[in-house]
């Protein structure tokens, strides 16, 4: 499938799928629905385009040929069944997990699948904020659910509290490379486990990633010991300068007079 450069954290340009859907908002304004969700989406954010999902040619082709199927490789918007498929092109883990949870294996008639809790288009950030009681109600209690969400929480919050320490330190020029990247396999691994839906699993996994965030944590201190030290040394010498300073302004005003 054709794919349109990705940069974390920048907006997604615009491009013929867009314009041209735009374009046809007066005769049919569903055309121009998708569109007008996705420039609100985490998607767009992260220049995930039409193209990347759907397939097709954005770029300098007419209608028939952007939509050719075989040269275009054009998937159009695809069966309900089709589209964890299509989501796991990008999201291997979690659709590694989704395909062994109780959505996908369940025996009723219409299975919930990724658009179900997340949406097709007004795509936003994933967090526990998605395992709510609106939305899990619609298709069965939220008993369960609630009880996952719970047992994510404590780890969620430990979570963010050490990206902004990672971050903090960051910003003071310190390098965390490290401390990034095992925080980012803490975070991917943790996030995987709303898609398990299995209470035990997730409690075990909650617990495990529990532990290693309190290894990272002292990690981080060990990194604000550092900056601390830096700081304290970076006064001392400040404050030895303005000593000299004004020793010699003393100095020259005694010898002035």
């Amino acid at each position: 499938m054709p794919g349109s450069a990705r940069a974390e954290g920048a907006t997604a340009p615009e491009n013929e799928c867009v314009r041209c859907h735009l374009e046809q908002e007066e005769e049919d304004e569903n055309l121009a629905k998708p569109p007008k969700e996705w420039r609100q989406s985490i998607h767009h954010e992260n220049s995930i385009m039409c193209n990347d999902c759907h397939g097709g040619s954005p770029i300098g082709k007419d209608e028939e040929e952007a939509h050719d199927e075989e040269d275009a490789e054009f998937i159009g918007a695809p069966a309900d069944d089709d589209i964890p498929g299509v989501c796991g092109e990008c999201h291997i883990a979690v659709h590694e997990n989704y395909m062994k949870s109780k959505h996908w294996l369940t025996k009723k008639e219409k299975r919930p699948v990724c658009t179900t809790c997340h949406g097709a288009h007004l795509i936003k950030e994933a967090t526990l904020d998605l395992i709510n009681e609106k939305t899990c109600s619609e298709c069965h209690k939220y008993e369960r659910s609630k009880r996952i969400k719970v047992a994510m929480t404590a780890t969620e919050d430990k979570l963010l509290a050490l990206e902004n320490r990672i971050h903090l330190l960051k910003s003071e020029g310190m390098d965390v490379r490290s401390l990034d990247q095992t925080h980012f396999a803490q975070r991917n691994l943790f996030h995987r486990l709303s898609h398990i839906l299995d209470l035990d699993e997730v409690i075990r996994i909650a617990e495990t990633v529990g532990k290693d965030t309190e290894l990272l944590s002292n990690k981080i201190g060990e990194q604000e010991g550092v900056l601390s030290r830096r700081r304290l040394a970076g006064g001392v010498l400040t404050a030895f300068l303005l000593l000299g300073a004004l020793g010699m302004h003393f100095a020259r005003k005694s010898l002035g007079e």
